[in-house]
């Protein structure tokens, strides 16, 4: 940076103030991080003696800044597109060092992780007695869905290959993105509980005869985010992930729904089958904005093997369900006859990513974020009143959905942190919230401690104006914080200029003040305070000029 350029960077941050940063009675003047978990991006990179950990490939996931520069580099080293907007590629191990050694060098490397396997979430048992209890759980019988016609919202399944020639399948709205052969069970069972057609044979799914694109993978990293990525690419309205890494694998996955989520897409996952195993929360169910599914059994109660956490945002049935499986895989109940009744949050899962197809083919209108909290507010309340970790929000209901009101929507996302909203993920910064002549401006926004932790939001504060930044809550209790351009994160107190904390109900403010002759960007973040019980909060921003 050359000396001008430095004195001008340096005027433009020091003229920049935030004042009336409003702490509870106390507390200590130093700044607390921020509300919710950040996501750090891992730089694992290949033993050079040649060992591996446990359940990694022989590919490694390299991410890099996005733009030109990582590409020429990247396509250099012989690398995979996979991600390729957000700069991120797949490349054999033994060239994964050097090509991360290149990206450090250029200044931009993002991450490296090796391309671990992930686990379906089907959950294995002694087998069990087919039958089609789960179908009227979550359906009145009484509803007529939707007809079936070609500009119908599909439902993209990342799955195991599915086998087109299934009876219940074979009527032409089932498809897969590519011709390799059917080498297990578990893509066929998903695809029939959400559309098996209405055809006179077998089973029907949630929306029978429904669109539904399956993206086969082989259960890797590297194959789950590119099959995520063709479903974007092929404009599915919802995609189903039955499957699950440990919560801190498979970083380029996260970026994955958040892009897909970006572009529109609902992204559902099922919950996982660890509770007896420890419980742990898995990815793709515990990333923002993943709408994530937990079993349940034929009495209502939370299926013995569902996981149970705060990511939990649904329940729909997941034992003994009865579906779709390809005749040569139909060992399991003794009758060859293409059905069979399975368990695990791997076929909770579908219902709801089906329902929410559904949900979009009825009211085209609604945005992602609209349905799944639709799909949450008119579930069937089970266990203790109100939201739990076992059942999330209730069971599955497709009839109170589709009557359900229509909520305002949650606008801006994904703006979880400062690198989704300043360029570095999308092509192009966000608009600022106060437009160019505006004196005034407001939203209306939701926060959700896993499902939606933080909102970012980027204000251009025009040349020598004073803005006040207020945050009313709706409810819950969101807290307000302002950086400085060039801020990277708001996890981290670098170029924080101010915080305001107040108790639930309470208005926070803070007050910005340009005195530059030119406009001057700030970050304004609303979160939920990790002291608050409460994991969700809904408020209203309000900017004015002074």
């Amino acid at each position: 940076m050359t000396t001008a350029r430095a004195r001008a960077w340096y005027s433009l941050v020091g003229a920049l103030l935030v004042v009336s940063a409003l702490l509870p009675a106390g507390a200590s003047g130093a700044p607390a991080p921020a509300g919710g978990i950040p996501q750090t991006p891992p730089v694992e990179l290949p033993s050079p003696a040649g060992a591996s950990r446990a359940g990694a490939s022989d590919t490694w996931i390299i991410g890099g800044r996005p733009g030109a520069a990582t590409e020429r580099i990247a396509r250099r080293s012989g690398a995979r597109p996979l991600l390729p907007a957000a700069g991120v590629y797949a490349i054999d191990r033994h060239r994964a060092r050097p090509l991360a050694a290149a990206l450090r060098a250029a200044g931009r490397l993002s991450f490296a992780e090796p391309s671990v396997r992930s686990t379906r979430a089907g959950f294995p048992s002694d087998p069990l007695t087919p039958r089609q209890w789960w179908l009227p759980a979550v359906v009145d019988p009484g509803l007529t869905p939707p007809p079936v016609t070609a500009q119908s919202p599909r439902l993209g399944v990342v799955d195991a290959q599915v086998d087109l020639t299934h009876p219940d399948l074979r009527e032409g709205n089932v498809q897969s993105t590519n011709t390799t052969g059917v080498t297990e069970e578990h893509g066929t069972a998903v695809s029939g509980i959400a559309g098996a057609a209405a055809n006179g044979t077998g089973i029907v799914g949630i929306w029978p005869g429904m669109r539904v694109l399956v993206a086969p993978d082989e259960q890797t990293c590297e194959s789950v985010v590119a099959a995520v990525n063709r479903l974007v690419a092929a404009r599915v309205a919802v995609i189903n992930m039955s499957y699950g890494f440990a919560e801190n694998d498979c970083y380029a996955h996260y970026l994955a729904t958040q892009y897909a989520f970006g572009q529109g897409v609902l992204p559902v996952a099922s919950g996982g089958n660890e509770f007896q195993e420890g419980n742990l929360p898995i990815r793709p169910a515990s990333d923002p904005h993943v709408l994530s599914v937990a079993a349940t059994t034929k009495d209502n109660r939370s299926a013995e093997f569902s996981n149970q956490n705060q990511a939990i945002d649904i329940s729909a049935p997941g034992v003994d369900v009865l579906t779709t499986v390809p005749l040569r895989f139909d060992v399991s109940d003794g009758a060859r006859d293409g059905y069979a009744g399975l368990p695990g949050t791997s076929f909770s899962s579908p219902m709801v990513a089906a329902a929410a197809t559904w949900l979009r083919a009825e009211r085209p209108t609604l945005a992602n974020g609209q349905i799944a909290e639709i799909l949450r507010s008119s579930a069937r309340d089970l266990g203790p009143r109100g939201y739990d970790s076992d059942f999330g929000n209730g069971l599955l209901d497709v009839g109170a959905a589709l009557a359900s009101p229509t909520p305002v929507p949650d606008l801006g996302e994904p703006n979880d942190d400062i690198e989704w909203i300043d360029g570095r993920r999308f092509a192009s910064p966000d608009p600022s919230i106060l437009r160019s002549g505006q004196a005034s401006s407001s939203l209306d926004a939701k926060l959700h401690r896993l499902e939606d932790p933080i909102d970012v939001w980027r204000l251009v504060a025009p040349p020598r104006s004073t803005l006040s930044v207020r945050t009313l809550p709706r409810f819950g209790d969101p807290d307000l914080e302002a950086f400085r351009v060039g801020a990277r994160t708001v996890f981290s107190q670098k170029r924080l200029i101010g915080r305001s904390i107040r108790p639930a109900g309470k208005t926070d403010t803070l007050t910005v003040t340009n005195r530059l002759g030119r406009p001057a960007t700030v970050f304004v973040s609303v979160y939920i305070d990790a002291a608050v019980g409460r994991i969700d909060a809904a408020y209203r921003l309000q900017v004015r000029r002074r």
